[in-house]
């Protein structure tokens, strides 16, 4: 790559701006991130391929914060930040535009940056247990996501953008404050496992009947006026319904 530089780093050849961002981290936590050959889920360490970093473990560091500088990780495709304190995540992350698996559960954030939607490659996003209350009109353009899970958050709404994530295959909103959902919300076809218990729904848009290919679907505890009667079609088609 034309004008970078390379430098040595935990047995692994990194661009610099790259190694920096380590560096800078491992002076926030107080030790060195180890590198490993393959990421777990839940672990702390880096891995690095053709002097990219590929993955970066930060599971229960006490972190508050995200560098800006994280958007130099180009080659990122697995992040876990799961069980830190992190309250807002820079606009440059919307540079990880190579990252498939994101883990974000046991934080503290409000809110996702406008730049989420630039993570084009994002296959399955884990946000569970965050005070989340927005997601941003950018999401929509996440279009690869198959698996999203946002447990136990804040949201009392989904942007009208959510139905353009055809390729979405779970969705679990369990324990939020979800008053309604989008009025196209059937445009998620490939929708296999939907999960909404525990939030505030008393009716389900009409294109819910075009969700066909559902094998659970769970609607307890939301104050639902009347069970429609698509949903009792789902049910004769094999579907198993939690109401």
């Amino acid at each position: 790559m034309s004008g970078e530089t390379f430098v040595e780093y935990s047995g692994a050849t990194l661009i610099n701006s790259e190694a920096n961002f380590l560096n800078h981290l491992e002076q926030e936590i107080g030790k060195p991130i180890p590198r490993v050959e393959k990421q777990q889920h839940l672990t702390f360490a880096f891995t690095s391929d053709k002097n990219h970093i590929t993955g970066l473990g930060l599971y229960r560091q006490k972190l508050s914060d995200i560098p800006e500088s994280i958007g130099n990780l180009i080659g990122l495709k697995v992040l876990i930040l799961e069980e830190n304190q992190i309250n807002f995540l820079p606009e440059t992350f919307g540079n990880l535009r190579r990252l498939q698996t994101l883990n974000l559960n046991k934080n503290q954030l409000t809110s996702l940056p406008g730049t989420f939607g630039q993570l084009n490659n994002l296959q399955e996003l884990y946000a569970e247990k965050n005070p989340l209350n927005l997601l941003p009109n950018s999401f929509g353009l996440l279009n690869r996501l198959k698996k999203i899970h946002l447990r136990s958050n804040k949201l009392t709404h989904l942007p009208e953008t959510f139905v353009q994530l055809v390729n979405l295959q779970t969705l679990d909103l369990r324990n939020n404050q979800i008053t309604s959902l989008p009025n196209d919300f059937g445009n998620l076809l490939q929708l296999r496992l939907l999960w909404l218990q525990n939030n505030e729904l008393v009716a389900l848009p009409d294109s819910f009947e075009n969700l066909t290919n559902l094998q659970t679907l769970s609607l307890m505890k939301n104050p639902l006026s009347s069970i429609p009667e698509f949903v009792k079609k789902l049910q004769k088609k094999g579907c198993r319904i939690y109401i």
